[in-house]
Formats: C-alpha cells, sequence, structure tokens
C-alpha cells in the first residue's frame, strides 16, 4: 500500500472560482493493488495562485505557492492538518 499525495489547482491562472480554497488531497492504496480504495482532504488553503507542486518527506508535507513556499508538518502522522497539534510554517520568497 501507500499514499499519493496531490494538489488542486482549479484557480490557476484564472479568476478565482472556489471560495474555500485549494486542496491537499492524499488518496491511499490500502491493499497494495496499484489502485486508490480510499481519499480525503489534508488540507484547504485560500491560496493565489494556486499551487505549483508538492513534496512529502516523511511528515513535512512542502507546498510550493509563489511566491511562498508552505511546510506543513504533520506532527501525529495522520495525513489530516490540525491546526491544534500539527504546524504551519510560512517561507516567504526573498
Amino acid at each position: 500500500g501507500g499514499r499519493l499525495w496531490l494538489t488542486e489547482g482549479i484557480d490557476y491562472n484564472s479568476k478565482p472560482r472556489v471560495d474555500a480554497g485549494q486542496s491537499i488531497i492524499v488518496l491511499e492504496d490500502n491493499d497494495g493493488d496499484g489502485r486508490a480504495e480510499s481519499s480525503h482532504v489534508f488540507v484547504t488553503e485560500k491560496l493565489r495562485p494556486a499551487p505549483l507542486g508538492i513534496a512529502v518527506f516523511d511528515n513535512r508535507i512542502v507546498l510550493s505557492a509563489t511566491p511562498s513556499v508552505i511546510v506543513y508538518t504533520d506532527v501525529n502522522r495522520n495525513a489530516v492538518f490540525e491546526p491544534d497539534i500539527d504546524q504551519r510554517e510560512l517561507v516567504e520568497a526573498i
């Protein structure tokens, strides 16, 4: 089994159409057959423009959202961002 992390780009290069923002979504293959059995939202952010890329390093999720980078640390490793438990760091471009 495994996880595939992806970002939405609904509002990329267009007028905002989604009020809630863009989401990071986690697809999970629980039985190892190469097909996702489930999916859920890790976090939804109001970002303009839409995110451009994502990388996952253990429990750290790095989101490229020009002109910034957002680093989430999933402290309890449950693949859901919980503001009271997990950490969010905004790294501004210089």
